[in-house]
């Protein structure tokens, strides 16, 4: 009887130790790969059809990915904090393009500048454009507005 026992505790004891051990090996992979990363913010117009996670581009490679979008509080913008390989410099006169897809969705294209003063981790990029989407592109042009960005 004791024997039977002691087997249930020394197997608890492993499948406990075995569901820790994972535990941690993914809390580690998820942790070091944020590291992998640093944050940025930018400020647009329009963020028409782009969601968290959205991919950023440069020069056809990806970069980095959006983090978080809101409203500023003045509600005359919207603030866009992305996240960008750690490594990549980017010069202060960089812009960040908001382009849309035919299917609808949103990326980020980043167009790097060519100034020698490079932005610090969580600065902002100044440089923005939102891309008019094809609905606003045939509206302006069937009622006579303008395409502005």
């Amino acid at each position: 009887m004791i024997s039977k026992n002691n087997g249930q505790i020394f197997l608890s004891a492993l499948v406990l130790l075995a569901t820790l051990l994972f535990f941690s090996w993914c809390w580690g992979i998820k942790h070091s790969s944020l590291e992998k990363y640093v944050s940025y913010s930018a400020t647009f117009s329009s963020v028409d059809g782009l969601q968290v996670g959205a991919p950023i581009f440069s020069r056809g490679i990806e970069v980095g990915t959006v983090k978080s979008i809101h409203l500023n509080s003045d509600q005359d913008n919207a603030s866009v904090a992305f996240l960008l390989k750690k490594g990549l410099l980017l010069p202060k006169d960089s812009s960040l393009i908001l382009s849309k897809s035919m299917m609808g969705g949103s990326s980020l294209e980043l167009i790097p500048g060519k100034s020698q003063v490079f932005l610090s981790y969580g600065d902002s990029l100044l440089k923005t454009i939102s891309q008019p989407s094809l609905e606003q592109k045939i509206s302006n042009y069937a009622f006579g507005g303008s395409v502005q960005n």
